[in-house]
């Protein structure tokens, strides 16, 4: 989750909707969750990412690296 963490929103949406196309169970809500708050910062114009999202992402990434993404 680069994207969040440099603040392109613009990117990190598009690779959220990657994530969400590719992913299986619980993880794919996550990811659909995490897009949306993002695509709604995007529309009201908001650039930056808030640490919660941040680490939100950081979060179910680490979630998908430990296997818990079936």
């Amino acid at each position: 989750m680069v994207n969040p963490l440099t603040g392109d929103t613009k990117s990190a949406y598009k690779y959220l909707l990657d994530l969400i196309h590719y992913s299986k169970s619980n993880v794919k809500a996550k990811y659909q969750e995490l897009s949306e708050q993002i695509k709604m910062r995007m529309e009201m114009g908001v650039t930056e990412i808030p640490d919660e999202l941040i680490q939100k992402a950081e979060f179910i990434m680490y979630q998908v690296s430990l296997g818990f993404s079936k």
